[in-house]
């Protein structure tokens, strides 16, 4: 925690889950929830497999930066017809730079609570002076 806090500065950080593609599954779904750790710093947001991963400063397995058109992303009506109440209800999308270009993610949190934690530190990581 003081290495995130004071030399990561980090603006949030915990464990959630990725929204990732996969074969359809019992449920029918496209995609699974995959647990990950997710670091909101700076203009970015950077996850790893897990908290242990991050700590032997491994390469995450994934980025977003916040710079240009980027920011949170509301549910599409897929989102909405895919997800049940309960995820949609703590389902965060961020949309931004990724490894491959334009990229939109999604993140479920474990409560609503955090949800409303994770949107703030994502909207003042994108509004702050941003990187062009």
């Amino acid at each position: 925690m003081a290495r995130l806090t004071r030399l990561w500065n980090a603006h949030w950080y915990g464990n959630l889950y990725l929204k990732k593609p996969s074969s359809a599954g019992d449920s029918g779904r496209k995609w699974t929830w995959e647990s990950v750790f997710v670091v909101v710093q700076g203009h970015r947001i950077v996850w790893w497999r897990d908290e242990r991963q991050f700590d032997e400063a491994e390469t995450p397995i994934g980025h977003i930066l916040l710079s240009g058109h980027a920011g949170l992303a509301g549910l599409s009506p897929l989102d909405l017809r895919e997800l049940r109440n309960d995820e949609a209800e703590r389902t965060v999308n961020v949309f931004g730079r990724g490894c491959g270009g334009q990229q939109k993610v999604g993140f479920l949190t474990m409560d609503c609570n955090e949800k409303s934690l994770l949107e703030g530190a994502i909207i003042k990581a994108a509004e702050d002076d941003k990187i062009q």
